[in-house]
């Protein structure tokens, strides 16, 4: 990974954790405006790259030159524009969505909250089913995680302890 994607992906996560209040919020509120601009000003003083920050609807969407991220807290939804072969996961509810795009090809990571205990199993046999070559499993006390290619496409789910899945998709060639 290229250490401008590095950059990108790091900062992407941060302003998940440091946002999360304020793109709840309905309308574009002068309060959003001001942050949208304190942000930009700050990915530019980390990055030394100039940035568009759009927080709208429950989404931040940071575009840079080097590529865009989007991301959705609070009540969000299954992503409906994951490739086809990736199956949902229904067991429990979608508390967040980042969509990063750098070059042509997006990966996403879906935060699920209240997953049932049973759910990684039950999602690796929907992996199965859909003709996912399972990579990696894992089981301990404190969760589990299955990995899975399918032709250029992995899939990471990790379910912890406290019953919160993490869902990554992303091609295995970038």
């Amino acid at each position: 990974m290229t250490k401008k994607k590095a950059l990108f992906r790091t900062f992407s996560g941060i302003m998940v954790l440091s946002l999360a209040f304020l793109v709840n919020c309905g309308g574009k509120s002068s309060e959003e405006k001001r942050a949208e601009r304190a942000i930009e000003k700050v990915f530019q003083q980390a990055t030394g790259k100039s940035a568009k920050v759009d927080l709208k609807g429950g989404k931040v969407k940071i575009q840079a030159k080097d590529g865009t991220a989007e991301i959705t807290t609070g009540s969000a939804e299954w992503p409906e524009d994951l490739p086809s072969d990736v199956p949902k996961f229904e067991f429990g509810t979608v508390k967040g969505v980042n969509k990063e795009t750098t070059g042509e090809i997006p990966k996403w990571m879906i935060i699920i909250q209240d997953v049932p205990e049973d759910a990684l199993a039950k999602y690796t046999e929907k992996l199965k089913a859909g003709e996912w070559n399972i990579e990696t499993t894992m089981s301990t006390p404190q969760g589990g995680m299955v990995q899975a290619t399918k032709e250029s496409l992995v899939i990471m789910v990790t379910v912890a302890k406290n019953r919160t899945a993490s869902i990554s998709i992303f091609n295995k060639e970038e």
